[in-house]
């Protein structure tokens, strides 16, 4: 299943999604060169200050000022968040969101009473 909002591309996988979106609509013209390292510094402090636990699992990895997210989040709210800060980082011209929604249910199975 794939649907578009806002010019997003998004595709669904057996309940996984995965997101591309331009960071800057006019390609990052205005936007001065960052080098890769001081983005990637930037968005994993924004990450850890945000929530630190909610990112734990999420990879940041940046080249030419494209950013490459790829890990595990509990929800497509936390998915858009991380997004959204990746594309928000100063420097960032594209960002690549290889992030998979796995409900948190899906991590661990239910621990019924009397089990040990």
């Amino acid at each position: 299943m794939s649907f578009s909002v806002t010019g997003h591309s998004h595709t669904s996988l057996w309940g996984r999604f995965r997101v591309s979106s331009p960071a800057r609509r006019d390609g990052g013209a205005d936007v001065a060169r960052v080098c890769d390292h001081s983005i990637e510094r930037e968005l994993r402090e924004a990450l850890t200050w945000s929530n630190p636990d909610l990112f734990t699992c999420v990879e940041v990895r940046v080249r030419e000022g494209t950013v490459f997210l790829t890990g595990e989040v509990t929800d497509f709210s936390s998915f858009r968040s991380l997004d959204l800060l990746a594309s928000v980082t100063p420097g960032v011209r594209y960002v690549k969101n290889r992030v998979l929604v796995i409900p948190e249910m899906a991590h661990e199975p239910p621990v019924w009473e009397g089990e040990p």
